[in-house]
């Protein structure tokens, strides 16, 4: 359909999501042990994907922490609404940051994101966004950021908080972010657009995962219909569909398997673009995974 260009995803680009990391994740997911788990990392770091993205409300988090050696990686972290709610005063956010860098063996966490923008509204959010700012001035912090799932969210924040960076869905479906209004305001204040959610925890990618509740929609019948009609590999078109929005600054991905890791990891960019705009839709109950 298209002529390939010799070259693959920019590894420096992507970043390697642990949400799925051992634990049973997502519409009829099979459990990842702790030690394919550690596996998949390895061999991420060793084809040179060198950020990884945690959160201590992932069920990895504790076994990763206990047993695997963050030193070499570049971290994207996302603090919880229940490690906020723990939080007494600065001291104790202070605390929580210093226990952090030693328990991930680190000097500086490179991003660190609330991760969920409820959360730095509320009054221990606020103080914990100041404790992160005194943080960053001394280099401890390198970039600030929230996870949101909505444009209004980011509206919402940016009128409060100056911060470096978003974390966003973006996929087939879920085109919202491509807004020229927005990217405008986000490339004026120069934040980072962190692009997840890129498989739509996989039913993008694998028809076994599609949630019965899902199967109805006739968009999802209509991208596996193209897929097929025109001989095409869904993780090599999803990956060409983010990689031509130059908005985006990092890619967040998960896998299930070393073989899917290779996949992506192996896809090749391609020359011209293609028409996506077709797949755009609204509908809540299918692009965002909590209404499953």
């Amino acid at each position: 359909m298209w002529d390939e260009l010799d070259m693959k995803i920019n590894s420096a680009k992507l970043i390697f999501g642990t949400a799925n990391l051992c634990t049973k994740y997502g519409n009829k997911a099979s459990y990842i042990n702790e030690t394919k788990s550690k596996n998949l990392l390895n061999f991420a770091y060793k084809k040179k994907v060198k950020i990884l993205d945690i959160s201590s409300d992932y069920e990895c988090y504790k076994a990763l922490v206990r047993q695997y050696n963050f030193k070499n990686w570049k971290v994207s972290f996302k603090i919880s609404k229940k490690n906020i709610d723990n939080l007494k005063n600065s001291t104790d956010a202070e605390n929580f940051i210093k226990n952090l860098l030693k328990s991930l063996n680190k000097k500086k966490i490179e991003y660190f994101l609330f991760h969920n923008s409820k959360d730095i509204f509320s009054k221990k959010g606020k103080i914990f966004f100041d404790v992160l700012r005194k943080f960053k001035k001394i280099n401890k912090i390198g970039k600030i950021g929230v996870s949101v799932y909505s444009n209004s969210e980011i509206i919402k924040l940016l009128k409060k908080y100056k911060i470096n960076i978003i974390q966003a869905p973006f996929n087939i479906f879920d085109q919202r972010l491509n807004d020229i209004k927005l990217l405008k305001i986000l490339n004026t204040k120069k934040i980072e657009i962190h692009a997840r959610s890129i498989f739509l925890q996989g039913i993008l990618i694998d028809k076994k995962l599609i949630p019965k509740k899902i199967f109805k929609f006739i968009e999802m019948h209509a991208w596996y219909n193209f897929l097929k009609k025109n001989n095409l590999n869904s993780i090599s078109e999803i990956l060409n569909f983010i990689n031509q929005h130059k908005f985006i600054n990092k890619i967040i991905f998960g896998v299930r398997s070393i073989k899917q890791l290779k996949e992506i990891l192996d896809t090749k960019i391609k020359d011209k673009k293609n028409n996506y705009s077709t797949f755009k839709i609204k509908k809540i109950k299918l692009i965002d995974p909590r209404k499953w």
